[in-house]
Formats: structure tokens, C-alpha cells, sequence
């Protein structure tokens, strides 16, 4: 059985990612508080009706039919996203919602909107390699204490594992279990970054993956031609106020690119992720 939502019949999503604890908190301002349940009452010729006190954005439809049941169905969370983003549409100005779909309207994903939008999404591999450092580093601790019991171990091998921990340690300290995903818009030049909260991915899905459409507030946005570390964007957790001005005031080099991601581009708190 299908139930209509605000008169179209919604498709149904498959999410790689979903936070629900934001979801939560932009629902119950949208719906003046959280619904655990709704009531779905069903007729003899299988038509729905009912409603749930979602503002306006609960299931209606026509009673036919002499026999009625009435099912009490649990709210589920991808039930409370499509009546989001159905709201957020509805009444764009209000949930300041946009479509990024072209470089006109990504020059509006500014502060505080809310966007979704098409985008190839990635880890990058500065990333995937200080989130997977802890392993990395006892392999080399490891490499440094068989000096002399294994052929091919030298001081200069020794050397180059010590300048390593050295200069990682630090950096995985402060990302600890944290990932950071980008997202390249197909057709035109717009990246989006945010953190991912691990504890909120889907199951073993894949965060890599090309058109996955992402939801999320806008935390800040950058012009083309400027450059932002990953590490020092606002919100990501990373840093310190005084370490992350400073580098905010960096240029990347050849050697350290890849820990920046250029303009334009919006750093998002994710919401959803999904196909």
C-alpha cells in the first residue's frame, strides 16, 4: 500500500547517511514538535485517510468504502525527512531552502540556507589517511623496532617513521574518529565539504559515489580563486579559534593541496545523503 504525502506519491530514498539528530531538531521546529505515531484509517476499497497534526503535511485522502481500521503506524525518520523537505519546498522563504542547480543559484547558498543538491562525493585521501593513521602508525613503530633484526631496516628508515609520527600525530589527535566528505557538482564548477558523524552513515553503504543528493545547512561559503583547509573550516572540530585564523590566512603549496578545497565551494552541515 502506498500513502499519499501532500498529494504525490513520494519515491522512495535510499540513504547513505543520515543525521538524526539534526533531522530531529529541523523537524520539531517545522511541525511545532516531534510526532512518535500517526493514525492511518483505511476503507474497503483500500483508500487512506487521516490525519497526524503535521501542519498540513500529513496524509490525506478520501474514505471509500463501508469497512474502516484504524492502524496506528510508528513515525519513521526517512518518513520525517520527506515531510521536511516537502515542507521546506512548500514554504521555501520560511525554511530558507534552495535548489543548487546551476552556477545562479549556488551564488545563494549563503549562511544559514538550507540546500540540496547533485553532487560526485568523495573522502579525501589526506583525509582517509590521518583517520586511518592509528593503524598506520604501529606498523611503522613496529618497522622502527626490528632495526637490525630485519634485513633492509636502516637508521634512515628509522628516521623517516620518527619524522612521520612526528608531523601526524598531532593532526589525527584532533581529528580522532572524525571524516570529511566533498561533493563536485556535475556541470559546473561548486564543491560542497562537510564533517560526518560516523555513528550516522547507513549500514556498510558507500560514502563515495557519483549523483548522490545531499541536504545540509550552510556554515560558510567561499568565492572562486579562494581557498579553504579542510582542518580549519568553522564547526569542523579540528582546532582551536586561533589555529584555524591562522590558517585560514594560508596558501596552500603543491605539497599541502590536497588538505584544501578551492572555490566557490559551501561548507555544509550534512543532514542526509542519499539516491
Amino acid at each position: 500500500m502506498f500513502l499519499k504525502v501532500g498529494h504525490r506519491f513520494d519515491m522512495l530514498k535510499s540513504f547513505i547517511y543520515l543525521d538524526v539528530e539534526l533531522l530531529h531538531q529541523l523537524i520539531g521546529a517545522a511541525e511545532d514538535g516531534l510526532v512518535t505515531e500517526q493514525a492511518v484509517e483505511s476503507g474497503g476499497e483500500g483508500s487512506v485517510s487521516g490525519r497526524a497534526g503535521f501542519k498540513g503535511l500529513g496524509i490525506e485522502a478520501k474514505h471509500a468504502g463501508s469497512n474502516k481500521t484504524t492502524t496506528q503506524l510508528d513515525d519513521t525518520d526517512s518518513a520525517r525527512f520527506t515531510r521536511l523537505i516537502q515542507f521546506c519546498k512548500t514554504n521555501s522563504e520560511q525554511a530558507e531552502w534552495l535548489s543548487v542547480e546551476d552556477p545562479a543559484s549556488a551564488i545563494e547558498a549563503t549562511t544559514g540556507k538550507l540546500v540540496e543538491l547533485t553532487a560526485d562525493t568523495y573522502v579525501p585521501d589526506f583525509i582517509k589517511y590521518v583517520s586511518q593513521y592509528k593503524q598506520i602508525s604501529g606498523v611503522l613503530e613496529l618497522a622502527g623496532q626490528l632495526k637490525g633484526l630485519v634485513p633492509g631496516i636502516n637508521d634512515d628508515d628509522v628516521q623517516s617513521v620518527s619524522s612521520m609520527n612526528s608531523k601526524m600525530s598531532p593532526i589525527a589527535s584532533l581529528m580522532k574518529d572524525k571524516l570529511v566528505i566533498c561533493g563536485d557538482c556535475a556541470g559546473f564548477q561548486f564543491r560542497c565539504v562537510g564533517k560526518i558523524k560516523p555513528q550516522y552513515v547507513i549500514g556498510d553503504e558507500e560514502l563515495e559515489g557519483d549523483e548522490y543528493r545531499i541536504v545540509g545547512k550552510v556554515r560558510s561559503s567561499w568565492k572562486r580563486g579562494e581557498w579553504k583547509n579542510m582542518l580549519s573550516l568553522p564547526g569542523m572540530d579540528f582546532m582551536s579559534r586561533e589555529q584555524r585564523r591562522k590558517m585560514m590566512k594560508e596558501e596552500p603549496t603543491e605539497e599541502n593541496k590536497n588538505q584544501y578545497v578551492e572555490g566557490p565551494a559551501i561548507q555544509l552541515q550534512i543532514l542526509a545523503i542519499y539516491v
